[in-house]
């Protein structure tokens, strides 16, 4: 039950914690707010070592090596969101790499030995139909610029990305805690941005219209939701945290219906509401 309770905190922090990402990107541009959402997260977890360091002595080389090569991987997917949605259809990206949590329930159940019941599996096929439905506007389907495109290539190279990350960062987990490989991923992710473009870096300011205090905000959540996922793996099936976490999308487009106006179709509200059945479903399934 503990997973199932720390997968909806990850989902309600990464859809609330998109919103102010937009925010922020809006006001300081997208790459000093993906390197602040990193940066940001890295200096508040680093307050929290003391209570933390008891695990370093079950933290092996070998688990240290793979979550600095998952986070890499992280990294490297995560840059390739952000060109993705520059340069091609937003919806289509964040669909396509959205789906990452798709194979994370292959992943988990071939490499990882995870097994689903039936029922759950209807639930997770649920999800993903609502997902489509809520995140894709189908009329831009038709149109083969918006599907054949480096935007798309970008967003499979995140969908992999993540889907990779997600699945096998359990391994560490389950030796180290939750703590130490989502801080070595807050450190990975902020030096590869430095390591890209340091002269693109933003010196913060602390004005509240700035954007800036919007950043720390924003990694605030993401980074109590990044805690979050990898508590609940470590309690859990993967493939059932990741189905749950991996509908924030879902969350994101009705918060933005609110605050920033932005319009949603009938199909985007029927695909919430068919999100959010399959959610409630897998969640009682799996309690």
């Amino acid at each position: 039950m503990l997973a199932i309770i720390f997968a909806f905190v990850t989902f309600f922090t990464w859809g609330t914690g998109d919103i102010f990402a937009t925010i922020v990107s809006r006001k300081i541009g997208a790459y000093n707010a993906a390197f602040y959402g990193y940066f940001f997260g890295f200096v508040i977890a680093t307050a929290f070592i003391p209570f933390a360091l008891k695990d370093t002595y079950t933290f092996s080389l070998p688990m240290i090596l793979l979550t600095i090569f998952l986070a890499i991987i992280q990294f490297i997917a995560f840059y390739a969101y952000n060109v993705g949605i520059k340069i091609g259809n937003a919806s289509l990206v964040g669909t396509i790499s959205g789906a990452f949590t798709s194979i994370v329930v292959v992943l988990s159940v071939i490499f990882l030995g995870e097994r689903l019941l039936f029922q759950q599996v209807i639930a997770i096929v649920i999800i993903f139909i609502g997902l489509f439905f809520a995140s894709i506007n189908i009329s831009e389907l038709k149109n083969k610029k918006s599907l054949i495109n480096k935007g798309t290539v970008y967003a499979f190279i995140a969908m992999i990305g993540w889907a990779i990350y997600f699945t096998f960062i359990k391994i560490p987990v389950k030796e180290a805690g939750f703590f130490w490989p989502t801080y070595y991923t807050d450190i990975v992710g902020s030096v590869g941005f430095v390591l890209l473009g340091a002269k693109k870096i933003k010196m913060p300011n602390i004005a509240l219209q700035s954007g800036y205090p919007a950043a720390l905000v924003t990694a605030i959540l993401l980074s109590v939701g990044s805690f979050s996922f990898n508590f609940a793996i470590g309690q859990g099936l993967s493939s059932v945290v990741a189905s749950i976490t991996g509908a924030y999308p879902a969350l994101f487009a009705l918060l933005a219906y609110f605050i920033f106006k932005d319009p949603i179709t009938h199909q985007q509200k029927f695909g919430m509401v068919v999100t959010l059945i399959g959610i409630v479903l897998l969640a009682s399934f799996s309690g």
